[in-house]
């Protein structure tokens, strides 16, 4: 009876430290990664963003790509770079993920994260208003719901197998 008395506290110990801490950054670290793959896929939870007008040979922004207060009319590269990467990517590295009690989440420090994200009004150069259209790289996703599930599965598996019990 004592050793099936130890063996419960370790087993209680060991799904309250995975619980607490193992799986949430497992989350976090898989969903900053989820996340960042949007800018690669150019599409979020298996919807496409819209095309980019600097990638349009027949829109007056073909090729167009902006240096800081230097304009630079045509680039080469600029029509060939991947949606909301700029020349930086500084938007997908920008992904971050905070653990609070009970769950796990997700931000951007950079101004223009939402607007992007959500689509809404932004101006040109601070000065033509225009409609961004939605590009979502961040938010619910069922493909990433899914991941979450895989985690904990497999988190809580680990725990009974190495406290010799099983989940059935």
């Amino acid at each position: 009876m004592d050793q099936f008395i130890k063996d419960l506290i370790n087993l209680q110990q060991d799904l309250v430290k995975t619980i607490a801490h193992d799986i949430p950054r497992s989350i976090g670290k898989e969903g900053e990664d989820y996340f960042r793959e949007s800018f690669q896929k150019e599409s979020f939870d298996g919807v496409k963003w819209k095309e980019v007008k600097r990638r349009m040979p027949n829109s007056r922004w073909f090729g167009f790509e902006y240096k800081g207060k230097g304009l630079k009319p045509f680039s080469p590269a600029a029509t060939r770079r991947k949606i909301l990467t700029g020349s930086t990517g500084d938007l997908a590295e920008s992904i971050t993920h905070r653990i609070e009690p009970g769950r796990v989440i997700f931000a951007s420090d950079k101004p223009y994260a939402q607007v992007h994200n959500e689509g809404g009004h932004a101006f040109v150069f601070g000065k033509s208003k225009f409609t961004m259209p939605k590009r979502q790289f961040m938010g619910f996703s069922q493909e990433f719901d899914a991941q979450i599930d895989r985690i904990i599965e497999k988190r809580m598996d680990g725990v009974f197998k190495r406290n010799g019990a099983t989940r059935e």
